[in-house]
């Protein structure tokens, strides 16, 4: 009996509407089937899946597009969202459109956990706004470079790069850093790096911090 990982997935919907998001638009999904966790795949680190879904009329998602996640979790969402379903366009504001483009970052925090024959996320059904602001507003008071990942030195590798996306607290602490381009080993070794980071304190207009996004370079020791 295999050891599963008890996994909690959270998502972030905005619509993007003439090539812009519109971060208080709601899809009013009427059917969201689970997606399976993938058949042996064992992380121990957050796998962060942004997402574009394509509706048609219907409400019926008939395109999804994954970046900067394993091909295996991109699967998994792709036979998830097959399945989803929305009320017709046109019922909901969108009268005239044949097609419509919705934003969803698909995140799955993963710990060790108690044995079991299944391991699922609940699909995600929640939409809500993300503050984001350059890294220029964000007064860091700890911010120690990542170490080299001794993995990526066993490949051969002597540099690497990341862009992550990280979640400030209003108390200045990080309590998110997800990869948008970012390559194992050096996604790992970023985000352990991030969440030990410390920034003055911010505010934000619903109380919930801020987003930012960083980029991040490795130098192995000469």
């Amino acid at each position: 009996m295999r050891t599963a990982l008890t996994v909690l997935a959270l998502a972030v919907a905005t619509l993007a509407v003439a090539g812009e998001p519109d971060p208080d638009a709601a899809v009013p999904w009427t059917d969201t089937p689970r997606a399976a966790w993938p058949d042996g795949v064992h992380v121990s680190y957050d796998v962060i899946c942004p997402t574009l879904l394509t509706l048609d009329a219907d409400g019926h998602v008939i395109s999804s597009t994954s970046t900067g996640c394993p091909d295996a979790f991109v699967a998994a969402i792709e036979a998830a969202v097959r399945k989803w379903r929305t009320e017709p366009l046109a019922e909901w504001g969108h009268a005239g459109e044949t097609t419509l483009t919705v934003g969803k970052t698909f995140a799955w925090r993963a710990n060790v956990g108690d044995s079991t024959a299944n391991d699922e996320v609940d699909a995600p059904t929640t939409q809500t706004s993300e503050t984001f602001v350059p890294t220029s507003e964000v007064r860091w008071t700890r911010n120690t470079p990542p170490s080299f990942p001794l993995a990526a030195q066993q490949q051969g590798l002597t540099e690497g790069s990341c862009v992550m996306r990280v979640h400030v607290a209003e108390n200045g602490k990080v309590v998110a850093a997800e990869p948008v381009d970012c390559a194992s080993p050096f996604d790992v070794a970023a985000r352990e790096a991030l969440l030990k980071w410390r920034a003055m304190p911010v505010e934000s207009a619903d109380g919930q911090g801020v987003w930012t996004k960083l980029s991040l370079r490795f130098r192995a020791a000469q």
